[in-house]
């Protein structure tokens, strides 16, 4: 079964770096591939560490990406974080594979041969 790729971008302000270490130790990026590989989900994880974004009420955040799916998480507290986003990821995987393939997309345009 080959692996469902994901994009995670994750902020590193500082209200988000405080929240992540209320979470867990160490880095996040490895907090969740962790996670992933332990309740066995086929995804690979491409995690991008940014700058503040913005969200610092709602601290700490993340934004998943598949295709042209993405989905906020967010308020991440405390032990049960990687419920919410396992549960992010697994919704933004399945939205994803319910998209058009480019392929799919030109087959629907061409016209019926006669």
């Amino acid at each position: 079964m080959s692996r469902i790729p994901l994009t995670v971008f994750l902020c590193r302000g500082k209200d988000c770096c405080r929240a992540w270490r209320r979470i867990g130790t160490g880095s996040p990026g490895k907090w969740l591939k962790r996670h992933i590989e332990e309740v066995g989900l086929p995804y690979k994880l491409k995690v991008i560490k940014t700058e503040c974004m913005d969200r610092c009420d709602e601290a700490a955040c993340l934004c998943c990406v598949h295709g042209d799916a993405a989905a906020w998480v967010i308020n991440l507290r405390d032990s049960d974080a990687a419920d919410e986003v396992l549960a992010a990821l697994r919704a933004l995987a399945e939205a994803g594979a319910k998209q058009p393939t480019s392929a799919d997309s030109a087959d629907a345009a061409a016209p019926a041969a006669t």
